[in-house]
C-alpha cells in the first residue's frame, strides 16, 4: 500500500485543471469531461486520470464565453446557476456563473419548475456593483460577497428562462416545493412557516417576529436545515 495514496489525485487534478484553462468549453466537451470523469474515477488504477477530468471539467465551467457584464445597467444575462436556490418571499436568490465567467448573485420570481444547482438559464435583468460601508465600522455588502467571490448583484425584471434541459436537482428542488405547499395546506400559517424552513430550506414564509423570537434566544440555527432537523420533522 502506498503512503501517500493522495499525490497521484492531487497532480491528476491540478494538471487537469491547468489543461482546462488552456482548452475551449463547449458542450461537447464538457460532457465528454463528465463522462471521463465517471468512468476513470471507478478503479483505483485510473482514478488520477478521473481527478484530472475533473479538474479539466471545473476549470473549463470558468471559461469566460461571453463578453464582460455591465457594471451598472440592464442586460441580458446567460449563465448556470452555481448555487442552491434560497427561497425568500415570491422570489429565489442564487449565484449565476455568467458566460463571462464572473459570479454575481442573481434575485429572480420562481418558475412553475423550480430552478436548481447545474440549470442553465437566461435572464433580463438589472446590474448594479456591490455597495461598501455606508459608515465607518458598519456592514461592508460588498467585502462580504467579495469573500464569496461575487463581484455583481442582479435583480431580474422577469422570470428566468432555462435555455437547456433542467438539471438532475431539478426534480429534488420540485419535492421541496410539494413538502413546502403539503405543510401549508396541514398547518396553521405560523407553524407550517416553521416546518417549511425546517424542512425544506423555505424561509420565506416565517414572520419578522418569530424572526426575531428565535435570534434573541440564540436559537436561529434551529432554522435551518439539517439530518437531525429532518428526522423530527417526520
Amino acid at each position: 500500500m502506498t503512503r501517500r495514496p493522495l499525490v497521484p489525485l492531487a497532480v491528476g487534478l491540478a494538471l487537469g485543471a491547468a489543461s482546462g484553462l488552456l482548452g475551449q468549453a463547449t458542450p461537447a466537451h464538457l460532457a465528454g469531461l463528465g463522462a471521463a470523469a465517471l468512468a476513470f474515477a471507478c478503479s483505483r488504477r485510473t482514478a488520477p486520470l478521473g481527478f484530472a477530468a475533473a479538474g479539466a471539467l471545473a476549470a473549463s465551467l470558468a471559461l469566460p464565453s461571453g463578453p464582460p457584464l455591465p457594471r451598472v445597467g440592464e442586460a441580458v444575462l446567460e449563465g448556470r446557476v452555481a448555487s442552491v436556490p434560497e427561497r425568500l418571499d415570491e422570489r429565489v436568490r442564487f449565484a449565476l456563473r455568467t458566460t463571462a465567467g464572473e459570479l454575481a448573485l442573481a434575485t429572480a420570481p420562481p418558475i412553475a419548475f423550480p430552478l436548481a444547482l447545474g440549470d442553465r438559464i437566461r435572464l433580463e435583468a438589472r446590474v448594479r456593483s456591490p455597495e461598501g460601508a455606508r459608515n465607518p465600522g458598519g456592514r461592508d455588502r460588498a467585502r462580504e460577497l467579495a469573500a464569496r467571490g461575487i463581484g455583481l448583484e442582479v435583480h431580474a425584471t422577469a422570470a428566468p428562462v432555462r435555455v437547456a434541459a433542467p438539471s438532475a436537482l431539478a426534480w429534488l428542488e420540485a419535492g421541496r416545493s410539494r413538502f413546502a405547499e403539503a405543510a401549508s395546506r396541514a398547518l396553521p400559517a405560523r407553524e407550517a412557516a416553521l416546518v417549511r424552513a425546517i424542512g425544506s430550506g423555505d424561509r420565506g414564509a416565517i414572520d419578522a417576529g418569530t424572526n426575531d423570537a428565535f435570534a434573541r434566544s440564540g436559537l436561529a440555527h434551529l432554522l435551518s436545515v439539517s439530518g437531525l432537523h429532518l428526522a423530527v420533522v417526520a
